[in-house]
């Protein structure tokens, strides 16, 4: 007399689990995706704004110069997301980060004293709470 390690409901439970958890999985992952932002990037030289942008998703290509303080910086803006392109820094730490596309974000170059970031909150400026401490 055999005797089995897993009856029908075990079987048909387990399925159930599985199919439940690649939902869970597909729904987390499609919110957790990075849209392209609608919003403005800021670009700063020297602790002053230089430029101010709109980003949109649908917007040509754009390669900008920005002086900064040792060198002029290549800055690329296409579909929605913004990057370093060139930059005449030691390091190369801001080009090698990449797009960024999501508010908040920002890229730095400490040796020319640039920074290119996406503001987050509303259009009144206002910040919107995005976690609650005691």
């Amino acid at each position: 007399m055999s005797k089995r390690l897993m009856t029908k409901a075990d079987t048909k439970l387990l399925i159930a689990v599985i199919l439940l958890s690649l939902v869970a999985y597909a729904a987390i992952h499609y919110s957790s995706l990075s849209f392209p932002a609608e919003g403005r990037v800021l670009i700063k030289a020297g602790g002053e704004v230089v430029q101010e942008l709109l980003l949109s998703a649908d917007r040509p290509a754009q390669r900008i110069s920005v002086q900064g303080k040792t060198a002029p910086a290549i800055i690329e803006i296409e579909q929605g997301r913004v990057r370093v392109a060139e930059a005449f820094c030691p390091d190369q730490i801001c080009v090698k980060q990449g797009w960024i596309d999501t508010p908040g974000s920002s890229i730095v170059c400490v040796p020319n004293e640039l920074v290119i970031y996406l503001p987050a909150g509303t259009d009144d400026g206002a910040t919107a709470v995005d976690a609650i401490t005691r």
